[in-house]
């Protein structure tokens, strides 16, 4: 297994944004189409993850021109104001986000406000508390791609080939409960293994993601045995299928990607042969990206419900990982 916590490179990060765009996108409501929708969630979703690797960085060079900090004091403010009580940030953002809110709005000007934020954050950076928080933070947000991880080793280590087959599922409306996407993901992962089509799967990571454009969603990466890389496609539109038109009763959508990769490409669909660890490397790609937010912006739900989990089908046994 590799480094978990890893800093992406310049075309990590490109890729990592290329997951953010079609993730963040409102499905095609026709099925077989492939007109997606832009949504103001990529830069919800963006801006968090940028802020985080700006601020620090900023901190320690000293970068404290007026103009370049009170931009970046805005944009912590606008993000406040797109996730209200969704998100647990870092503790680098969650420190600006008090900050911030403890200063009346009209109060928000000047170079003594900017420069005295600035100046907290870079206090904090050197103290032991802080570094704690920091050390604290990290080791939660890595419980959901150590599960996904150990679930990826352990199907490589048994099985010579397998294939891992990306689905986002999702509603036809935004305004979807909470409810009942727990409920159809557990009735999804409940019946798969009576289902003779999916008996080939042997296991799924989940994870689910919140867009206020798209409302809840479900990012899914099936692993199944298999030598033969052409029904992968076919499986995954099969579980999409039923997923639409069986557990949500035609009110879902589902999106798959219909061939076989070599390169990670939103939600994936990659065929991992004994000895290629190129495309396993592109597996963990995969897991990467879909658990990163889990490092920046986390998604907190209002009754506690876990937002990851693991489900062994082969064994009907479900592990559930509840973010602390």
């Amino acid at each position: 297994m590799r480094n978990m916590l890893k800093t992406f490179s310049a075309s990590m990060q490109n890729s990592y944004f290329n997951h953010l765009t079609f993730s963040s996108m409102q499905l095609p409501k026709t099925p077989g189409s492939t007109t997606f929708m832009l949504t103001p969630d990529f830069d919800r979703l963006a801006e968090p993850y940028l802020l985080l690797h700006t601020l620090p960085l900023s901190v320690v060079a000293g970068n404290y021109n007026f103009s370049y900090v009170e931009g970046l004091c805005l944009r912590i403010a606008r993000m406040m104001e797109a996730w209200p009580e969704q998100r647990l940030f870092h503790p680098i953002l969650q420190r600006c986000c008090e900050f911030i809110a403890s200063v009346e709005e009209d109060e928000r000007f000047g170079e003594d406000y900017w420069m005295g934020l600035m100046s907290e954050l870079y206090v904090a950076n050197s103290s032991d508390e802080h570094q704690q928080a920091v050390n604290d933070w990290v080791r939660e947000g890595l419980q959901s791609r150590t599960a996904a991880y150990l679930l990826m080793t352990e199907v490589h280590t048994a099985h010579d080939s397998f294939v891992a087959m990306g689905l986002e599922l999702s509603y036809e409306q935004a305004d979807t409960p909470l409810e009942r996407i727990v409920q159809d993901r557990e009735q999804l992962l409940n019946n798969m293994h009576g289902h003779t089509d999916f008996k080939r799967c042997t296991s799924v990571f989940w994870h689910l993601e919140l867009g206020q454009q798209k409302g809840y969603f479900l990012q899914m990466l099936f692993l199944c045995p298999t030598e033969q890389s052409d029904t992968a496609p076919a499986l995954a539109k099969q579980i999409g299928e039923y997923w639409q038109t069986t557990v949500t009763e035609g009110l879902g959508r589902y999106y798959a990607n219909d061939t076989v990769q070599e390169k990670y490409f939103y939600p994936g669909c990659l065929h991992v042969l004994n000895g290629r660890n190129d495309i396993l490397a592109e597996v963990e790609h995969a897991l990467l990206f879909m658990t990163e937010m889990d490092l920046c912006a986390r998604l907190v739900l209002p009754d506690g419900s876990p937002t990851f989990g693991v489900t062994h089908f082969c064994h009907r046994v479900a592990s559930n990982h509840r973010p602390l």
